[in-house]
C-alpha cells in the first residue's frame, strides 16, 4: 500500500523505503526458493503454512508469481506488527481518557477509570483453576472487551483504507472505472457514516452487540476472499494483552494532549507514554 506520489528522489524517506522493500524481497525470494525445493522433495507440506499454500495452491487466475508472494509476505510482516500495536495503543488511550464510558456500561459512578473490562476479565479469571493460564475458550468469553476493541478500531481507523484492482470495467453512479485501474476504499469515511452508525462520533462499544453493523460497513480486517488471514491471531493477541494489563495495572497518560502522526498507521507522536501503577498499590 503506497501513500506517497511515486517519485524516487534519492535521500527522501520514500526512496529509502522502496530500497528497503527491494532488499527485503531479495531475502524473501531466497526463502521461497528453499520452500519450492522442499515441496518438490516432499520435505514440506502444501498446507503447513501460508507460504506453502501460496506456492502450491493456484488462485482463480493461476499460481501466484514470486513478486506477488513476496509482497503478501511483506504485508503480513507489516500488518502483524504495526496494526496490532497501534490498536493496543489506542485501546490503552481510550481506557485512560474516557472514564464516562465505563460508568455508563458498569452503572457505577465510583468505578475507577480502568474498570471498563475489569469485571469481565475478573469473571474470566474466576472461572480458571489456580495457576491455570488463559486458553482459547477464555478468549471467546471476552465479548464486551472485543466489542470495546472493535469500537476503538471503528472510532480510530488504524489503516484508513486499502487498494484493490478492478478486474472488469465498473460503472458507478455514472462514472466508468476501467479494468486494471486501482480503487482506494476509504474505510474511515464509511465507519463514520451516520447512515450506518448512529451518532458516529460517539464512542459506544454496545453498537457491536447482537448482529452488529450492516455487512461491509465495518471492515478493519477487510472482507471477502482477501480478508486479513491474521484476524484471529490479532484478536487473540489483543485480548490476551488487555486481559493481563487491565487486571494487573491502572494507568494515566503522561501527555494528555499528545498529537497524532501518520506513517503506515495512525499513532501518537510520542507513543502514548503512561504512568503505570499496580492495583495493589
Amino acid at each position: 500500500m503506497v501513500y506517497s506520489i511515486y517519485i524516487l528522489t534519492p535521500g527522501t524517506p520514500f526512496h529509502r523505503a522502496i530500497k528497503a522493500a527491494e532488499a527485503l524481497r531479495e531475502e524473501i525470494y531466497l526463502i521461497i526458493k528453499e520452500r519450492r525445493e522442499a515441496l518438490a522433495k516432499n520435505l514440506a507440506s502444501p498446507t503447513q503454512d501460508v507460504l506453502s499454500q501460496m506456492i502450491a495452491v493456484p488462485c482463480d487466475d493461476g499460481f501466484m508469481t514470486e513478486l506477488e508472494i513476496a509482497d503478501k509476505i511483506l504485508a503480513f510482516l507489516i500488518g502483524g506488527q504495526d496494526t496490532t500495536t497501534a490498536t493496543l495503543t489506542f485501546a490503552m488511550k481510550y481506557l485512560a481518557v474516557m472514564p464516562h464510558i465505563y460508568n455508563e456500561v458498569l452503572k457505577d459512578k465510583d468505578s475507577s477509570r480502568n474498570l471498563v473490562c475489569m469485571i469481565e476479565q475478573r469473571e474470566v479469571t474466576g472461572l480458571m483453576k489456580p495457576k491455570e493460564v488463559l486458553c482459547w475458550d477464555d478468549v471467546h468469553k471476552m465479548r464486551y472487551t472485543w466489542n470495546f476493541v472493535n469500537e476503538v478500531m471503528r472510532h480510530r481507523a488504524i489503516i484508513p483504507g486499502s487498494f484493490r484492482e478492478a478486474k472488469t470495467d465498473i460503472t458507478y453512479e455514472g462514472y466508468v472505472i476501467p479494468k486494471g485501474w486501482k480503487i482506494y476504499c476509504c474505510v474511515g469515511f464509511t465507519q463514520h457514516n451516520s447512515e450506518y452508525f448512529s451518532e458516529p462520533e460517539k464512542f459506544n462499544p454496545t453498537r457491536f452487540q447482537g448482529n452488529g453493523p450492516p455487512p461491509y460497513t465495518y471492515v478493519p480486517f477487510g472482507a471477502g476472499p482477501l480478508m486479513c488471514p491474521g484476524k484471529e491471531y490479532a484478536r487473540m493477541t489483543i485480548l490476551v494483552f488487555l486481559h493481563y494489563v487491565v487486571k494487573m495495572f491502572k494507568w494515566e497518560p503522561i501527555l494528555p494532549n499528545e498529537k497524532l502522526k501518520f506513517k503506515l498507521v495512525h499513532i501518537p507522536v510520542e507513543g502514548f507514554p503512561v504512568r503505570l501503577s499496580s492495583h495493589q498499590n
